[in-house]
Parts: C-alpha cells; sequence; structure tokens
C-alpha cells in the first residue's frame, strides 16, 4: 500500500502491512478500510481444489493514524466476498467463492475484539416460503380478475351493439 500526498507530489510506501492481498473483500467503516477474506498465496493454496480456500484473517487499516489492526477472524475464508457497511458500525460479510456456505458474518466494529456472528440462512425453507407466497399471491391475482370481470358483466356494462335506424324511428311517418 502506498501513500500519496498531492501537495508535495511525493509518494511513500506504507509500513506494517498485513501481507499482499487479492480476491479479498473491502469496506469503509467511519475512519477504518475494513479488508477480509481473499487470498495471500495463490500457489501454496491451490493444492488440488477447483477454487482455493480463502483466507480467514481480517485487518482494518486507520486512515488518520496510518496503522493496521488484527480483527478476529472469520469463521471460513473466502474469495471475492462482498463487504458492506451498516449504520457506520456493522460489517456484513456477504457471498463470495466458497464450498456452499450460504452464511452471512456480521462484525461490529464498536466491539472489534469480539468474533463475528454467524447469521444462519436456511435456503431451503426460504425458497419453499417464496414459492408459496408467489403461489398465493398468483392464485389472489387470478380471483381478482375473475371477481372484476363478474361484476362488470352483472353491472350490465357490456356495449349493446349498434341500433338500426329504421326500426326505432318515431318521426310519424309511415
Amino acid at each position: 500500500m502506498i501513500e500519496v500526498n498531492l501537495t508535495s507530489k511525493m509518494v511513500f510506501k506504507m509500513k506494517n502491512l498485513p501481507g499482499p492481498k487479492f480476491a479479498h473483500g473491502a469496506c469503509l467503516v467511519k475512519s477504518k478500510i475494513v479488508i477480509a477474506g481473499g487470498i495471500s498465496d495463490m500457489m501454496l493454496n491451490m493444492g488440488l481444489r477447483m477454487v482455493p480456500p480463502g483466507d480467514q484473517d481480517c485487518h482494518s487499516f486507520d486512515i488518520y493514524s496510518k496503522r493496521w489492526y488484527q480483527l478476529p477472524d472469520l469463521p471460513i475464508g473466502k474469495l471475492h466476498p462482498t463487504l458492506i457497511t451498516i449504520n457506520s458500525r456493522f460489517v456484513f460479510h456477504i457471498g463470495g467463492f466458497d464450498d456452499f456456505d450460504f452464511d452471512i458474518y456480521r462484525l461490529d466494529m464498536n466491539h472489534p475484539d469480539k468474533p463475528w456472528k454467524v447469521l444462519k440462512l436456511d435456503l431451503e425453507k426460504q425458497i419453499v416460503q417464496d414459492s408459496t407466497y408467489l403461489e398465493t399471491k398468483n392464485y389472489y391475482e387470478t380471483l381478482s380478475e375473475q371477481e372484476a370481470n363478474r361484476k362488470r358483466n352483472m353491472d350490465g356494462s357490456e356495449e349493446p351493439g349498434p341500433r338500426d335506424s329504421d326500426d326505432d324511428s318515431d318521426d310519424g311517418k309511415p
């Protein structure tokens, strides 16, 4: 990591780096850049797997003190995770490449010494709930359309056909 001073046009190499990373997630929480997951050495971690395991380490960089801090390790390392910040406090670790781990992890930056909290997802249950919701929604939409058609027919709002002018003429002529 380097620092570029635009006023002096000088470039400085930062010290105390935790190590090179790629395929990691990053986000900004107040004055700290948080990096998590990813991989530090592709050749050592490849092995025989198609997708190498990601690193579990997590660090933050304070942009004012220009220091790196170790944060609690992730429960599982992933490549290309998404890190998002909520309320300038919580870091959520979502997605990434892994062997079918669909959990979401949360770190409270107000308590950076506490471990990541695992937010379990039951995808099978969610899929069933979503499909049941859609089936129910489609059922009621179909009922609503049928009810609207039935009311239109009962109100007599059907358009009458064209009138013949010589049938109903009442102008007194034979």
